[in-house]
């Protein structure tokens, strides 16, 4: 079982590791070495995200080459389904079920130190400095509030 706020990558049922025996795929090998071909469907502004997702796949020896971006999580989960057995979006388990009640589909479940919905602030590169300003301070009380706990 993963959070409904953890990110993780949609994996239709047309993509070439999806596994009909299992839901939620594990961060392992087995499955990451199938996703090095693999275009990720980006939401719009969602560039930041990716640009994180790359980075910590890179670290494990994944190149992450190619990315369409459209304007919605919708949008790119449908798109990763249309391309079949190379697309993936990234989305998380509440709106995956609420899309696929059928449950043709795997999360595959980033680590736990990746990134969530539920903890992550983003900003678009050329925002207003008040709105980075304000997003150091969140992130700044959001720390602090997580040493405490």
């Amino acid at each position: 079982m993963i959070s409904s706020f953890q990110l993780s990558v949609f994996i239709s049922e047309y993509c070439q590791i999806y596994d009909n025996k299992q839901h939620i795929l594990p961060f392992t090998s087995k499955y990451l070495n199938g996703m090095k071909e693999t275009t990720f469907v980006l939401f719009e502004n969602s560039a930041g995200v990716q640009d994180y997702i790359n980075r910590r796949f890179s670290e494990m020896g994944i190149q992450i080459t190619k990315t369409i971006q459209v304007d919605s999580v919708i949008d790119a989960i449908q798109t990763a389904i249309i391309l079949g057995h190379q697309g993936m979006a990234l989305t998380n388990q509440y709106i995956a079920q609420k899309l696929f009640p059928n449950g043709n589909y795997n999360l595959l479940s980033l680590p736990k130190n990746t990134l969530n919905f539920d903890n992550a602030i983003m900003y678009e590169k050329g925002a207003n400095e008040q709105i980075i300003e304000l997003a150091d301070y969140l992130k700044k009380a959001f720390t602090e509030m997580s040493t405490k706990s």
